[in-house]
């Protein structure tokens, strides 16, 4: 996946506000209780575009003596339209993540840092506006006295318990938020996320340390929006389609093999990914469309087989899926990102090969020059 962007569940913009309160935050207890601290923030995260926060996040990884460590600059651009009008070619935060750096706790030891851990792009996007929304409770465990922009900022600590993550929804149901009442920041969060391959739920530290207001969008923010929508990966055109066993959420296996003589459509996609359910019907459509032809759907997921199979029963959804948590046919596919479409000839040729959301006539002609008349 990549960069757990992008942007890819439709991200949620962050929205911060540097309005100060007339209330000291040393009078938080008498004037102004958790809740309403937590729902004026959430309110403040609402009211402004146009910044820049800079900070460092941190990860322990499950049983192992390992920790890694990033920095990372989010931005929200103004929502300013595209030049012919239309809307904002990047209405919603991105961010930029530094490379994860690996630290021993334990120095006298030999264990190998795990591999492929990842920098979610939930993060720093996940929160903000939406963060007292189903709230269980809110609880007062402290206060500490952290830095921004190199000045000390006083910040009450709160632990929020949320309503239980479902599979459509999945999120923590737990944050201990570091919140400035004089300026209704978060400085400072504490969470269970996923940290890249088979880690699911690791904790992590997110600080934000730099926050400038009412900024130009940097450039490398609008070169984003140069980049193409769908890229073709015409390198693997022609070659012969990698075999791959999944297992089948109806509780089967599938070899590729098995499939010889008949169009494939392997759709790469995870519950976590915003576009990939979005097109999901789409490619359903598709399929249904061309099945006389030979044309088969295989779902390739990267959640669990579980997960997957309660998301597409909860949502109606029919794309039969086999599941890749090991990254088996990712791997031999080197899928860069998702959604991923490959398109596999009747000789086990890969025909097409589409990293992100390709439009439904794009599909259609690929299938049509390929055989399938």
């Amino acid at each position: 996946m990549k960069a757990w962007p992008a942007g890819s569940n439709g991200s949620a913009t962050l929205l911060w506000t540097v309005l100060p309160l007339v209330v000291a935050a040393s009078q938080l207890s008498i004037s102004q209780s958790t809740d309403q601290l937590l729902n004026d923030t959430a309110e403040n995260y609402r009211s402004l575009t146009a910044f820049q926060l800079s900070g460092h996040a941190s990860v322990a990884i499950p049983g192992s003596i390992w920790q890694f460590t990033s920095d990372f600059t989010y931005v929200v651009p103004r929502m300013e339209p595209s030049p012919d009008g239309g809307k904002p070619k990047i209405p919603y935060g991105v961010g930029r993540v530094g490379r994860m750096k690996g630290v021993k706790t334990v120095l006298e030891t030999t264990e190998e840092p795990p591999s492929n851990v990842g920098f979610p792009f939930m993060l720093l996007s996940e929160f903000g506006k939406k963060m007292a929304d189903g709230v269980v409770s809110v609880e007062r465990t402290g206060s500490e006295t952290l830095k921004l922009n190199g000045e000390d900022v006083p910040c009450e600590i709160l632990k929020v318990t949320y309503t239980p993550s479902t599979v459509e929804h999945p999120h923590p149901e737990s944050v201990t938020y570091w919140i400035s009442p004089a300026k209704h920041l978060v400085l400072k969060d504490v969470l269970m996320r996923g940290a890249g391959r088979n880690i699911q739920n690791a904790q992590w530290t997110v600080i934000f340390d730099t926050a400038k207001f009412d900024r130009p969008t940097p450039q490398w923010v609008l070169d984003m929006a140069n980049i193409p929508a769908v890229r073709e990966h015409k390198e693997w055109i022609g070659k012969h389609a990698p075999e791959f066993a999944l297992p089948a959420s109806d509780g089967t296996s599938v070899a590729l093999s098995s499939l010889r003589g008949k169009m494939v459509l392997l759709d790469f996609w995870s519950i976590f990914c915003g576009p990939c359910k979005l097109e999901m019907p789409m490619l359903e459509e598709v399929a249904h469309e061309y099945e006389a032809r030979g044309v088969v759907l295989l779902g390739i997921s990267i959640d669990p087989i579980e997960k997957s199979k309660a998301w597409l029963n909860q949502t109606g959804r029919t794309l039969r899926t086999l599941t890749d948590s090991d990254y088996v046919a990712s791997d031999a596919y080197k899928v860069p990102g998702i959604p991923a479409l490959v398109l596999i000839d009747r000789d086990e040729k890969v025909a097409q090969y589409w990293e992100g959301s390709v439009p439904k006539a794009t599909i259609e002609a690929a299938l049509n020059s390929s055989g399938t008349k």
